[in-house]
């Protein structure tokens, strides 16, 4: 996924962002356990967990950027911010750019 094809697949729901240094991402992730370099990591909010929460996990794994629902994290400059009303459903949507 490039960083174009990201923001094409978050349209409206995309509320801000902030740069990173990668150009594309190998991969979608939201389990920071399994997380890869490269990858680009949803931040989920369950019932259960907070996604937030693990993001300094799945930094520490490489990820290359990350899409939250919150503005008050602090991220490494070269990490990209892509900042959605509800990661979940931006999961959806990023699931539909795909298939299409």
């Amino acid at each position: 996924f490039t960083v174009d094809q990201i923001r094409e697949a978050l349209g409206s729901n995309l509320t801000g962002e902030r740069t990173g240094s990668a150009t594309a991402f190998t991969a979608i992730q939201n389990d920071s356990r399994v997380a890869q370099p490269g990858e680009l990591f949803v931040a989920l909010k369950t019932e259960v967990r907070d996604g937030h929460d693990f993001i300094a996990d799945a930094i520490a794994k490489g990820v290359a950027g990350v899409i939250v629902s919150s503005e008050d994290i602090e991220l490494p400059e070269n990490i990209w911010a892509f900042l959605v009303p509800d990661t979940k459903h931006a999961l959806g949507e990023l699931g539909r750019s795909y298939r299409a």
